[in-house]
């Protein structure tokens, strides 16, 4: 591997950890009382570590490489620098919002910084039409604003469901606790599995690196192996050290769930994360984690936390354009600077 190649593979595998630390999961669980915050972080770097490596194929596949035109873009001569500029611009933006506790979209950052790159066009010897292909980047478009509205309709009529369930078959305080409980053990399985497919979606963003460079020969097929499991260690490693604020402000803050809350919030990830892995799309799994929390609000007509949830959807607005304007401001630097 040449340098560049070099310093392309340790900035994604910084990407790897910063998409780890800004994973709120297991938010839900952390707030409903199932679980402690230090055994989550425990729990959930494991499963986040495995679902990374045997789970992110087919987003890995479809990310990056089929957003830069290959050829109205001069690939070889720029590929590594587009890359750089990046993962530079979207890891610090992920590690800063991890450390202030706000769950940033890591699709939303990826986008943005696609858009920078297509801003610095004229520098890369085309136009800002064709520097984009903007048919696969309609699909991510697609699964952005499908996703949470989805999450939002499972949630709430699952809540709905499970309201009427307990109007008829739950009576006096001790029949409830009990329907907790079974719903409590419910919920640890369906977090614990919605936490390896957000590994699994998530990670495909920085793992989809390596499949790039291994098909531009740039990495032969065991460093491809060792690459990956090296991402799949960072992700959980990311959630271990820094993934505490993002647990604690989204479980604990947005609003009082219960088990059985808890539960319709995972399992409307858990279907929308499922659906996006076997499609291949990248979707932003917190947007549906947060818009799943808003669809529990709606049907239980429970006031949520207006400025805390006001503060995490201004963050996702600033995503994009903080991607895209870092983004073209480091390739732009790179280029000119450098003389390419």
């Amino acid at each position: 591997m040449n340098v560049e190649v070099i310093i392309t593979v340790v900035l994604a595998i910084a990407f790897a950890f910063s998409i780890g630390a800004n994973d709120e999961t297991l938010a839900t669980l952390i707030g409903s009382g199932g679980i402690r915050l230090r055994y989550a972080l425990i729990v959930g770097a494991s499963l986040a570590g495995m679902g990374s490596y045997f789970l992110s194929h087919g987003v890995a596949q479809s990310i990056g490489s089929k957003m830069i035109n290959d050829a109205a873009v001069d690939l070889p001569r720029f590929q590594v620098w587009i890359l750089i500029s990046i993962l530079v611009s979207v890891t610090a933006w992920l590690l800063f919002a991890s450390k202030t506790g706000l769950p940033v979209s890591t699709t939303y950052s990826i986008v943005g910084a696609f858009m920078g790159v297509a801003l610095c066009a004229p520098l890369l010897g085309t136009v800002m039409s064709d520097a984009i292909q903007w048919d696969q980047m309609g699909e991510v478009f697609v699964g952005l604003f499908a996703s949470p509205l989805l999450g939002l309709s499972i949630s709430y009529a699952i809540a709905i469901g499970i309201k009427r369930l307990v109007r008829r078959r739950i009576k006096g305080l001790s029949g409830m606790e009990k329907f907790e409980w079974i719903f409590l053990i419910i919920l640890v399985f369906l977090a614990f599995f919605n936490q390896l497919n957000r590994a699994g979606n998530d990670a495909g963003k920085a793992l989809g690196i390596f499949y790039g460079l291994a098909a531009g020969a740039q990495i032969d097929a065991i460093e491809l192996v060792l690459l990956l499991v090296a991402g799949s260690v960072a992700v959980g490693m990311g959630l271990l050290l820094l993934g505490r604020n993002i647990l604690k402000n989204v479980g604990k803050n947005l609003i009082e769930i219960r088990p059985s809350d808890a539960l319709c919030i995972e399992a409307s990830l858990s279907v929308v994360l499922l659906l996006a892995n076997i499609l291949g799309l990248p979707i932003s799994s917190g947007q549906v984690l947060i818009f799943a929390i808003v669809g529990l609000s709606l049907s239980k007509h429970e006031p949520i936390n207006k400025r805390k949830l006001k503060h995490i959807v201004s963050s996702w607005f600033v995503t994009f354009p903080v991607a895209a304007l870092s983004t073209a401001g480091i390739l732009a630097l790179l280029v000119v600077g450098l003389g390419i």
